[in-house]
């Protein structure tokens, strides 16, 4: 993938974890792990560019700005994206302790919010927050 390529298709994927339909399974039932789904399949996709990519530190320094404007956003789609993003950094051996802290501070605000699409991404992303090895 060219250099010039990675932040628009940062943001496809990041359009993909925004994606709430009137047919989503209720929030308890949600499993963001199914890598079957096309919610899983973007997670994944999230996770392979920030391992694989020579550019691996501006994929995480543009998914990070990304997960700052949509954890702002008024809609729940953007909110839930962040959440999901911040699972798949939270498993990255190249994020500071300092990013992390900011991270779960984000994710403290997400568990916290009105709509149970984004509590239940922000409570699948804590737990892939605390099952890190980085944690502790």
């Amino acid at each position: 993938m060219e250099q010039d390529q990675v932040k628009p298709f940062l943001s496809s994927v990041f359009g993909v974890l925004s994606s709430i339909t009137e047919t989503d399974e209720p929030y308890w039932e949600q499993d963001f792990s199914d890598s079957t789904s096309l919610i899983g399949k973007a997670l994944v996709t999230l996770q392979k560019m920030m391992e694989l990519l020579p550019s691996e530190k501006e994929v995480l320094t543009f998914t990070v700005e990304l997960i700052e404007v949509g954890i702002c956003s008024w809609s729940p789609g953007p909110r839930k994206a962040a959440c999901l993003a911040i699972a798949v950094i939270a498993n990255d051996h190249e994020t500071s302790p300092k990013c992390l802290e900011r991270l779960l501070a984000h994710l403290a605000t997400a568990i916290k919010d009105y709509h149970p699409v984004v509590r239940s991404a922000a409570l699948f992303a804590l737990e892939r927050f605390y099952s890190s090895p980085k944690v502790s």
